[in-house]
């Protein structure tokens, strides 16, 4: 906690990532939360993914899944929790996990570039047709 001011504490939420870790449940009312909002510290693409796992999993492990974000990011660092979530949400892909794997991928390095549709179309080479299901389809038939 830091003082400012006319005295005003000022939080800060990386502090409080131990206790919300055993309490998922506070961080939506936490005081560092409110104040990193205001302070434009708040990435709203966190807001974002909250309301998705909210939304999809319930309010209390909506909850947990955001502060196993915020989380995260003891290891891997704000900027690179936020560009992840972005980009999450970009390839529209917002589950928790789909997070951790973008924080998972080694950093782009120069000279390689993702794999073109071109390159991708000569997996067609692979392409198998669908079974025939007809007489399978004729057993059921009787059964049902």
């Amino acid at each position: 906690m830091k003082r400012s001011g006319r005295d005003r504490a000022k939080l800060d939420i990386e502090h409080y990532l131990d206790v919300l870790d055993k309490k998922p449940g506070a961080l939506p009312g936490a005081r560092p939360l409110s104040q990193w909002r205001a302070l434009g510290l708040w990435p709203e693409s966190f807001d974002r993914l909250w309301t998705l796992w909210q939304e999809r999993l319930g309010k209390h492990a909506g909850n947990r899944a955001m502060v196993d974000l915020l989380l995260l990011t003891k290891v891997h660092g704000w900027p690179a929790v936020k560009r992840a979530a972005e980009q999450a949400l970009t390839l529209g892909c917002t589950d928790q996990s789909a997070v951790q794997c973008l924080l998972a991928q080694p950093p782009d390095t120069p000279g390689t570039a993702p794999l073109s549709p071109a390159e991708v179309g000569a997996l067609s080479r692979y392409d198998r047709p669908l079974p025939e299901m007809s007489e399978y389809d004729a057993l059921l038939g009787g059964v049902l």
